[in-house]
């Protein structure tokens, strides 16, 4: 109940609507989703989507937006989007939740100091602007229960993680503004005509759940918590409007506190310098922007450092022939062909984030009569990677120097051949299946160039 009327307040819909979304919503979870154990009710996640959309287009706008969203959140869940999920980055999801962890606790600051919420659309102004009308004129009771009820909460959760800390320190916060006689601001009367549409809203879920009793025991306990909820309001209105604001704001700031894993957080920032840059990166954005577009500069800057390092594994080695050619050739016949022949392995992906490294490393041959390109370890090829190919056999031709390709992967061809990267080179006869062919090839061609004397097979 305290963090039903907390985000109700946050969300600029007041706190009766965070206490419809806990009995409503959460009756409503229990008899149609699929976990029967899980109890829903608000979150501060969508706390902070719905201010912007409260303050630009008020309660219908708010209505219109979860409509689309849950008309979208049905056709994902058709297309199966949810298993692209595992492909967000942990320090995006740490950022995300970092950043939306502040959002909220920079919403409670007005409340916590017992001031009342300047006007605008940035939490970090409006909190800065919050603190500094405490400054020109203190309110230390909205202060003192603020504090008090966070860290009740916080301590409580530590000793017994079982017992509803939260439910505790807010009442026991309006007993004592209310026997001290503390002036602080209180929730309000609540809107008489709120607790009877959730109530039959919950006797026809709960009707309806009965009707089929596999279902109906496995969703008991959330069925349960909506009850109870519905039933404080109906019965408790009076005494949850002397619930005093600066109560709601300690349980928000607890509850932003804890959904910060500090852990995991000092982990990726320690783990690397992309991760720490991209967690951070988020956490920013999702203060200064929005969370749509937090997430999506998230998975920006993920994406762009998971392309250099994966470009970085790119090698281009040269590797010694002697392994390859038989071994009734003369030591002299060997020096020979180390002398006109280079033979390259191309290791790891060619694509356009790594194409232009691996150009310039292959344009600084030193003068020899042939290169064989070995590709056969070359795990993906994309079009930037083949016309950079296609481009660095042409600059070594140019030279003089014959090129030969050798194992190349059957996935690996439909590129090459679509951009005419080797189709010269297979009408020539210069691509091999496997590199001890395409040095066989480059021994015929030396002999009959005259730099290796002609000798054995």
């Amino acid at each position: 109940m305290p963090l039903a009327l907390g985000f109700g307040i946050s969300s600029g819909l007041g706190a009766e609507a965070g206490l419809a979304t806990a009995v409503v919503a959460g009756a409503l979870a229990a008899v149609f989703g699929g976990s029967g154990l899980q109890v829903s009710g608000p979150t501060g996640a969508m706390t902070v989507v719905l201010v912007p959309i409260v303050h630009e287009h008020g309660p219908s706008g708010v209505l219109t937006v979860g409509l689309l969203a849950g008309v979208m959140l049905i056709g994902l869940a058709l297309a199966r989007a949810g298993r692209y999920m595992a492909l967000v980055p942990a320090p995006v999801v740490e950022g995300f939740t970092l950043g939306i962890a502040c959002v909220i606790g920079l919403q409670q600051v007005p409340a916590a100091l017992g001031v009342p919420t300047p006007e605008g659309d940035q939490v970090v102004a409006v909190a800065w602007q919050a603190v500094l009308d405490f400054l020109a004129e203190p309110q230390w009771p909205a202060v003192a229960i603020a504090a008090g009820v966070a860290v009740l909460m916080l301590a409580g959760a530590r000793w017994r993680p079982t017992v509803p800390f939260s439910l505790i320190a807010v009442v026991a916060a309006t007993l004592a503004a209310e026997l001290t006689g503390l002036d602080a601001a209180r929730i309000g009367e609540l809107p008489a005509g709120l607790p009877a549409p959730s109530l039959a809203f919950l006797d026809v879920s709960a009707l309806g759940s009965l009707l089929a009793p596999a279902v109906a025991v496995a969703a008991l306990a959330a069925l349960a918590h909506a009850a109870i909820l519905a039933v404080i309001v109906f019965t408790a209105a009076g005494l949850v409007a002397r619930i005093p604001l600066a109560a709601l704001a300690g349980v928000l700031l607890a509850t932003a506190i804890r959904m910060v894993e500090v852990g995991s957080v000092k982990a990726m920032v320690r783990s690397t310098r992309g991760d720490a840059v991209v967690l951070m990166l988020t956490a920013v954005a999702t203060l200064a922007l929005d969370l749509v577009q937090a997430v999506i500069l998230g998975l920006i800057a993920a994406g762009a450092l998971a392309l250099r390092a994966i470009a970085r594994n790119v090698r281009l080695d040269t590797v010694p022939l002697r392994p390859d050619l038989p071994e009734d050739h003369t030591e002299a016949e060997h020096e020979l062909l180390a002398e006109h022949i280079v033979a390259y392995r191309l290791d790891g992906p060619l694509f356009f984030a790594a194409a232009h490294r691996f150009l310039l490393e292959l344009s600084e041959v030193a003068d020899v009569a042939v290169v064989i390109l070995r590709m056969s370890r070359v795990t993906t090829i994309d079009a930037s990677g083949a016309l950079v190919l296609g481009d660095a056999i042409d600059r070594l031709q140019r030279r003089g120097i014959t090129v030969y390709v050798s194992g190349i992967r059957d996935g690996h061809h439909q590129p090459l051949q679509a951009l005419g990267v080797i189709a010269r080179l297979d009408a020539a006869g210069k691509v091999f299946a496997t590199t001890p062919e395409a040095i066989a090839a480059a021994r015929e061609r030396l002999h009959h160039t005259g730099r290796l004397p002609a000798g054995e097979p």
